[in-house]
């Protein structure tokens, strides 16, 4: 549902803007929402075995280096000091939120 969300929302910007989507972005896209499917369909199974206090920062942090990793090793973004600092802090925060106190 977030998914599907998602892309109804981004519609006016597509229709806006007018990029061009070739066949390599949607190949592209179709191998990332074929992954995003299987781990959210794998999350409930983790839960099973593991507590969620280790499943959900496992998928997030996973999730946020997946995302990252081919942006620099496929299309060479560079991150900048502040693109590293944000990467860092999304993966601390995720770290702080499961700590239990």
């Amino acid at each position: 549902m977030v998914f599907a969300g998602s892309m109804i929302l981004s519609f006016p910007i597509l229709l806006a803007f007018r990029p061009r989507i070739g066949k390599a972005e949607c190949s592209f896209g179709l191998i990332i929402a074929i992954c995003s499917l299987m781990a959210s369909g794998l999350r409930p199974w983790a839960l099973k075995s593991l507590p969620g206090t280790v499943v959900f920062p496992v998928t997030a942090i996973s999730v946020t280096l997946l995302v990252l990793a081919p942006g620099r090793l496929i299309w060479k973004e560079k991150l900048g000091k502040w693109g590293m600092f944000g990467a860092v802090a999304a993966i601390l925060s995720i770290l702080l939120l499961t700590l239990q106190v």
